[in-house]
């Protein structure tokens, strides 16, 4: 017994003024199974043959939503751009750690005698470059 509130095919096809063909590519790209004995509601032909308004408006205000709370995390510094980023990086970090090592020969080299000498340089020079460029975290306090 078929649901008097679902059309077939076909007599959806009449209703809407449609070739059957038609309604059936529609329904298939809304998602809408097109098997043999398959029903469907007016409001499912609708949707797939206009376009679901409703579902429409809501992906464009979610869409909007998202844009706007993109917006607001960029204002408020939880986003930067990676153009951004970059700089921060190369000013705040890399600038700094290679210019401490480019400058270690002419620190160390005055100070090596022996191989046990610089040895002893390179090292006080490594371990000055890890506390001017090391902030501990957490962690690192616990290994104490």
């Amino acid at each position: 017994m078929t649901d008097r509130n679902k059309l077939s095919l076909t007599s959806a096809a009449v209703a809407f003024g449609v070739a059957k063909e038609t309604l059936r590519r529609a329904l298939a790209r809304a998602g809408i199974k097109t098997g043999d004995a398959a029903t469907f509601t007016i409001r499912q032909c609708h949707n797939a043959l206009a376009g679901d308004m409703r579902g429409e408006r809501t992906r464009l205000l979610r869409a909007k939503a998202d844009e706007q709370e993109l917006k607001n995390k960029i204002r408020d510094g939880q986003l930067v751009e990676i153009a951004t980023a970059e700089r921060i990086l190369w000013f705040n970090a890399y600038l700094p750690f290679k210019q401490a090592l480019e400058a270690m020969p002419d620190e160390v080299s005055p100070l090596c005698v022996s191989p046990d000498a610089a040895r002893a340089a390179i090292d006080a020079h490594v371990e000055k470059m890890k506390t001017q460029f090391h902030k501990p975290n957490q962690q690192d306090e616990n290994k104490k």
